[in-house]
C-alpha cells in the first residue's frame, strides 16, 4: 500500500505540475533529430537523401527510478520518385501511469531551385496521423481525486503535422507546426486547452575546413507551444570527422527554458525553475550502418532525481538512388548527401 502511495502522490504532482501545458502533446521533442534523424521531427526532411532510412531510437529517462518516462521510436522514409517522398513514424511514450502511443504516415515535396551541382532545394510535408492517449488505474485503491477518477481510460484521435525546409549550400532552415488539430487526449473533462500546437523551428550551418577531413555544424532548434507561450531553446554544436567509409561524428546540446512555468491551481501559487539540460551525443555512420549514443543531465539546482537520461539509436541506409553521383552537390550538406 505505501508503495502504491507515493506512485500515486508521483501521478497527482506530475498532473498538477503539466495542467496548465497537457500532460499528452504526441512525440516528445528531445535531442534525437541530432543524430541523423531530423526526418522525426520535421515532415518536410522526408527523402531528404537519395537513400531510403530507417532509424530506430530507444530512451529512458531518471534510470533506476520506478514508472520514469521511457520513448520509443521507429520512423522510416524514402523517396518515390526526383521530387516526392514518403515516410511514417511510430512512437510509445511512457511516464507513469499515463501512455501515449502515435503513428503518422508523410508525403514530402521537393523543388530543386537550382541546377547541376548546386543545392538549392525548398521542401513542403505533411504527416498526418493517429494518438492514443491511455491512463492506467487498475492499481488505484480507495483515491478519492477527480483528476484520477474522472476522463476516459484510453482515446484515439486524429492530429496533423506540417512543415517546410529550405537548404542553399551548407544553409538550412526548417519550420514544422505540430499538432496542427485541436484535441484534448484523456484531459477532455478536465477544463484543459486543446490546443497542443508546438512550433519548431531550426537552423544550422556547416563549416568544411578545407582539404582537411574535419566539418563543423552549429544549429538551433526553437520551440513554442502556443497556448501557454512556454518556449525552450537548444543550443547544438556538432563535429564531424570524414572516414574512408563513413563518418565520426559528436557534438553537444544545451537546453534552456526561456520562460519559468507557473504553477496557479494549487493552493499557494508557485513558480518552477525553467529546464536547463546538457546531452553530449556521438556516432559513426560506417557505409550503410548508424549507430549512436546519447547522454542528457539536468543542471537545475532542484531536480526529481540525479539519474541521467540515456538514448541509443540505431539505423540503416538502403535502396540508394544510384542515378546520383556521389559529391553532385558542392556543398558539405550531411543532411542531404
Amino acid at each position: 500500500m505505501k508503495t502504491h502511495y507515493h506512485k500515486i502522490v508521483f501521478f497527482v504532482f506530475l498532473i498538477s505540475a503539466t495542467a496548465k501545458s497537457i500532460a499528452q502533446e504526441g512525440l516528445p521533442i528531445y535531442t534525437d533529430y541530432l543524430t541523423d534523424n531530423y526526418y522525426l521531427i520535421h515532415p518536410s526532411m522526408a527523402g531528404a537523401k537519395d537513400c531510403s532510412q530507417l532509424r530506430i531510437t530507444g530512451r529512458q529517462n531518471w534510470s533506476g527510478v520506478d514508472e520514469a518516462p521511457g520513448l520509443f521510436t521507429l520512423a522510416y522514409n524514402s523517396k518515390i520518385n526526383t521530387n516526392s517522398a514518403i515516410g511514417a513514424n511510430f512512437f510509445t511514450d511512457s511516464n507513469g501511469f499515463t501512455s501515449q502511443n502515435g503513428a503518422y504516415i508523410t508525403y514530402a515535396h521537393h523543388i530543386d531551385l537550382a541546377k547541376g551541382n548546386q543545392l538549392k532545394r525548398l521542401s513542403f510535408g505533411i504527416s498526418p496521423g493517429f494518438l492514443q492517449y491511455s491512463l492506467d488505474r487498475s492499481t488505484f485503491t480507495n483515491v478519492v481525486d477527480p483528476i484520477i477518477n474522472d476522463g476516459q481510460n484510453s482515446r484515439i484521435e486524429f492530429n496533423l503535422d506540417i512543415g517546410m525546409s529550405y537548404h542553399v549550400k551548407d544553409f538550412y532552415l526548417i519550420g514544422t507546426l505540430k499538432n496542427a488539430i485541436e484535441n484534448r487526449g484523456f484531459n477532455i473533462n478536465q477544463g484543459s486547452s486543446s490546443n497542443l500546437r508546438n512550433v519548431l523551428l531550426t537552423a544550422g550551418y556547416i563549416y568544411k575546413l578545407n582539404d582537411k577531413p574535419i566539418a563543423f555544424e552549429p544549429s538551433v532548434l526553437y520551440s513554442n507551444r502556443l497556448s501557454i507561450d512556454q518556449s525552450f531553446a537548444d543550443l547544438n554544436a556538432k563535429m564531424y570527422y570524414d572516414l574512408p567509409k563513413g563518418k565520426l561524428w559528436g557534438g553537444i546540446s544545451y537546453r534552456v527554458a526561456l520562460d519559468n512555468q507557473e504553477i496557479n491551481n494549487v493552493a499557494t501559487p508557485i513558480t518552477l525553475e525553467g529546464l536547463k539540460q546538457w546531452s553530449p551525443f556521438v556516432g559513426v555512420n560506417f557505409n550503410k550502418l548508424m549507430v549512436a549514443y546519447t547522454y542528457t543531465a539536468q543542471s537545475n539546482s532542484e531536480v526529481f532525481s540525479n539519474a541521467g537520461f540515456h538514448q541509443i539509436t540505431i539505423g540503416a541506409n538502403f535502396n540508394c538512388k544510384q542515378r546520383r553521383k556521389k559529391g553532385r552537390f558542392n556543398c558539405y550538406c550531411p543532411a542531404v548527401k
